[in-house]
């Protein structure tokens, strides 16, 4: 795969927050995020109507990418516009479990609850890259992201890291062998 064929669009979240020294060690300013940890209905539904604007301003787009909150945002959109989803394909690093939205735009007062493959019927159907860092604090809610997806259309890249985007060679070749499983399967199915 030559990555220079691609145009990658990186929209940030639209809340300012506080981030970890983890990231403040790797990533300079701003430190943006989606939502608060304690997120309500209406931030989570903005979440959406967010990137519902870049797909309509900057879009189409062929796959959806997110780290962390971006992974878990990404899959509760992708799980709250089936069937109509747009994307090809979706890359998830490091997510956690995405909250259930489809309840909370019904405009009822609910409490926003994560969704898991064993509690949800709803699934991810087009072909997901899973990148999951095995010494990553959240692994284990990374997986969960995997219970949402068809297993025939979902791959898992384990990498050494923590609660990172993968860095250096190895970890490269792991990233791109991802991207090239993800590409080749929503392109030829």
């Amino acid at each position: 795969m030559n990555f220079g064929e691609y145009e990658f669009v990186y929209p940030d979240g639209e809340v300012d927050t506080t981030p970890t020294t983890d990231v403040r060690e790797l990533y300079s300013p701003p430190y943006r995020c989606f939502y608060e940890l304690d997120a309500s209905s209406s931030q989570l539904l903005r979440a959406h109507e967010y990137l519902d604007e870049i797909v309509e301003e900057d879009g189409p787009f062929e796959g959806i990418l997110g780290f962390s909150q971006g992974a878990e945002v990404a899959a509760s959109f992708l799980l709250y516009q089936a069937p109509n989803v747009t994307f090809k394909f979706a890359v998830l690093i490091g997510g956690t479990p995405p909250f259930d939205v489809s309840a909370l735009a019904t405009g009822k007062n609910v409490t926003p609850i994560k969704m898991h493959g064993d509690t949800h019927s709803a699934r991810i159907e087009i072909p997901t890259a899973h990148i999951i860092g095995r010494s990553d604090a959240y692994r284990e809610f990374s997986k969960v992201i995997v219970t949402l997806c068809n297993p025939r259309e979902t791959k898992v890249y384990d990498h050494k890291g923590a609660h990172i985007v993968p860095r250096g060679q190895e970890a490269m070749e792991d990233l791109t062998a991802a991207l090239n499983w993800v590409v080749d399967r929503a392109m030829y199915r």
